[in-house]
C-alpha cells in the first residue's frame, strides 16, 4: 500500500499546547503552527489575485470601513455647465447636479447638428419686440420638393412644398402689385328657379363669411359676376298669354347686420321680356367701404340692366351698417365683423297674377351664377 500521504498519530494531538492549527508546510507534511503568527507567505490583501485565495473577516472588515469613510470627489453645477472639452478628473455628478445641468442646458443658445424628429407637436414661444418666433435663413433649396418642407431661396422668397413633386412660393407684400386680390370667392354654383303660370318668384341664397370685404375697415372693392339665364320661351303655346316681364336680381342680405335698418339691398336686376330665350352676362359693381363713428358705410350704385346688358337706371346707394335693433341714426357696426349671403332672385310678371282666366302659358326659369367674388382693388388683406 502506498504510504505517500501525510499521517498523523492521535497520540501526536495530544501535546497540551493550546492556539495551536495544523497545517500542511512547503514539504507537504501536517505539523502544528501557531494561529496568532501566521506565515507571510500566504499573502491574501484586498489586492491579491492568486487564484485560490478567499476573503477573511478581517478583510472584510477593512473594506467594510474602506467603502464607510470614502469620499467621492463631486463635481460642482459650475464644473458641469461648462462649453469647451477638459480632460477627465473622474468626479462625479449627483441627481441634482445633473438636473441643475439640464436646466441650464436648455437654456442656452445651442446649435443642433443631427437631425431630430419630433413625435409630438412643437410650440414656439410667442414673438417680442426683439426675437421672432421662428427664423428660416436663406439658402439653397432642395433639387427636388420634400412634402411639407418650408424653405426660403437666396433671395429670402419664402416656398412651401405640397407634395414630393410640386413647390410653390408664399406670396407677400412685394407681390400684391402685380395682381388684384380676391377676398372672396364663392364655391358652388348660385342657382334660382321658377316653374308656374302666375305671378311669383323664388331665390337661391349663398352665405358669404366674415371678412369678405376685407379686414380693414376700409376699402375700395369691386364684384364680379357670371350669369346664365335661362328662359324657355319656345315653350310658351301661342294660344296662351306669355309672362308680361322677367326680371333676375341679385340681392345683398345682412346676416348679422342691417343697412340702414333693411336687411337686404339690391346690387343689380336684370329685366327680359319673353321673345328672349336668355343670354350668358358678366356684371361689375364698384363697393366703397368707409369708416364712421363706430362703424362703416357701404356705397355703390345699384343698377339695372336690360336683356342685352345695356344699365337702364342707376341709383347711388349709401347704407349705414347697424346691428340688428339698432335705433342709432349712425352705423355702429364694422364691416370686419359683418357677415353677408347672396340672394339670387327670378320673378314672374303675369297681366292676369293669379290666372284667374286660366289663359297663361306655363313659365320654366332658370337662373344660373357660376362665379361671384369681391376684389380689393387696394391690395388690403
Amino acid at each position: 500500500m502506498s504510504t505517500n500521504h501525510n499521517r498523523i498519530k492521535v497520540a501526536d494531538l495530544e501535546t497540551n499546547q493550546p492556539n495551536k492549527i495544523l497545517k500542511t508546510n512547503q514539504n507537504g507534511e501536517i505539523e502544528f503552527s501557531d494561529a496568532n503568527n501566521l506565515q507571510t507567505e500566504n499573502y491574501n490583501a484586498l489586492d491579491c489575485t492568486t487564484e485560490g485565495k478567499t476573503l477573511d473577516a478581517r478583510q472584510g472588515k477593512a473594506l467594510k470601513d474602506m467603502i464607510d469613510n470614502s469620499n467621492f470627489n463631486l463635481a460642482t453645477d459650475q464644473e458641469t455647465q461648462i462649453t469647451t472639452a477638459v480632460s477627465e478628473d473622474k468626479k462625479v455628478v449627483s441627481r441634482l447636479k445633473l438636473f441643475n445641468w439640464w436646466e441650464w442646458v436648455k437654456s442656452q443658445s445651442q446649435t443642433i447638428s443631427g437631425m431630430w424628429n419630433f413625435n409630438s407637436k412643437v410650440t414656439f414661444a410667442p414673438s417680442t419686440t426683439t426675437m421672432p418666433s421662428l427664423i428660416i435663413p436663406n439658402g439653397t433649396m432642395s433639387p427636388y420638393p420634400q412634402n411639407g418642407a418650408l424653405e426660403r431661396d437666396q433671395n429670402g422668397n419664402l416656398f412651401h412644398a405640397v407634395s414630393n413633386f410640386y413647390r410653390y412660393k408664399l406670396l407677400d407684400t412685394r407681390d400684391y402689385g402685380k395682381f388684384l386680390i380676391t377676398t372672396w370667392r364663392s364655391r358652388g354654383m348660385g342657382m334660382a328657379f321658377y316653374y308656374g303660370s302666375t305671378t311669383g318668384n323664388n331665390s337661391g341664397f349663398k352665405s358669404i363669411p366674415i371678412e369678405a370685404l376685407g379686414s380693414y375697415s376700409e376699402g375700395h372693392f369691386l364684384f364680379k359676376t357670371f350669369d346664365h339665364y335661362i328662359l324657355s320661351g319656345n315653350y310658351y303655346n301661342p294660344d296662351y298669354k306669355a309672362p308680361k316681364t322677367i326680371k333676375f336680381e341679385v340681392l345683398l342680405n345682412g346676416t348679422n347686420c342691417t343697412f340702414s335698418g333693411n336687411q337686404s339691398v339690391k346690387i343689380y336686376d336684370v329685366t327680359y321680356d319673353t321673345s328672349s330665350t336668355g343670354s350668358i352676362r358678366s356684371y361689375e359693381t364698384p363697393i366703397l367701404v368707409s369708416s364712421l363713428m363706430n362703424g362703416s358705410v357701404i356705397r355703390f350704385p345699384e343698377r339695372s340692366y336690360d336683356n342685352i346688358g345695356n344699365i337702364i337706371s342707376e341709383n347711388f346707394a349709401e347704407y349705414n351698417l347697424k346691428t340688428p335693433g339698432s335705433t342709432d341714426y349712425y352705423p355702429d357696426m364694422k364691416i370686419t365683423s359683418t357677415q353677408f349671403s347672396l340672394e339670387y332672385k327670378v320673378s314672374v310678371l303675369y297681366d292676369d297674377d293669379l290666372n284667374q282666366n286660366y289663359a297663361n302659358s306655363t313659365a320654366s326659369i332658370s337662373f344660373y351664377n357660376y362665379s361671384s367674388q369681391f376684389i380689393d382693388l387696394n391690395n388690403f388683406l
